[in-house]
């Protein structure tokens, strides 16, 4: 027996179908839910900034972007650099430190990235640099430390062995000292995803870990 024609089952079920009627049909789509209507955004108090405002007013202009896109930046930077050195106290037993959660929100083309780069393009890198000089030392530091470690494991192998053919005690083990691998001191996550960065994070007093999104291709944090 030959198996059943499963085109020309298709083709009777195509067939027995009813006829489509207007009612069948979908309507024109709503092209409206494409159109924005957002408000306008409130006024960045510029003022609030000190002297600061007047930088912020200048980089944002020679970006050509709303001065939003120049603080938002500045002050995930802020909020990186002070860390936990610093907190704010609002009453006695109520202490919370600076860590910012800041996104800079937009279409395409508003300027969000130009916004950042007098930032992220000039002082961030120079920040990191200069964070980072001693970290050479940190880590060869920390390779000739694993190595004598490794050296002493093998060294106290031998002696057991050694112990066990005179029918003595064995030695005890060394002292194991598991230091994480340092790591460079950073201000920017261009890779945001959380194994990344959830990973060793430096060894900077202030040790936090930044929180925010701007610019939008990378995160500031504190290593």
């Amino acid at each position: 027996m030959s198996p059943p024609d499963g085109a020309a089952e298709i083709r009777r079920i195509v067939a027995l179908a009813p006829e489509m009627t207007a009612r069948d049909a979908w309507g024109e789509p709503d092209m409206g839910v494409l159109r924005l209507h957002r408000r306008s955004p409130p006024r960045l108090p510029i003022e609030v900034f000190g002297r600061c405002g007047d930088w912020i007013a200048r980089a944002a202009e020679a970006a050509a972007c709303p001065v939003d896109y120049v603080a938002a930046p500045l002050l995930a930077s802020a909020s990186a650099l002070i860390g936990h050195a610093r907190w704010a106290q609002a009453a006695p037993g109520w202490a919370e430190p600076p860590h910012l959660w800041i996104a800079a929100v937009g279409d395409s083309g508003n300027g969000k990235s130009p916004g950042a780069d007098c930032l992220m393009r000039d002082v961030v890198p120079e920040i990191e640099r200069r964070m980072a000089a001693e970290f050479p030392d940190r880590l060869r530091e920390w390779r000739a430390s694993v190595e004598f470690g490794k050296a002493a494991e093998e060294k106290w192998k031998s002696d057991v062995r050694e112990a066990q053919k005179r029918g003595a005690s064995p030695p005890l083990p060394p002292v194991a000292i598991n230091k994480p691998e340092p790591q460079a001191p950073r201000l920017r996550q261009h890779d945001v995803t959380s194994w990344r960065c959830s990973g060793p994070s430096g060894s900077s007093p202030q040790s936090s870990k930044m929180r925010s999104l701007t610019p939008p291709s990378a995160r500031i944090r504190r290593g």
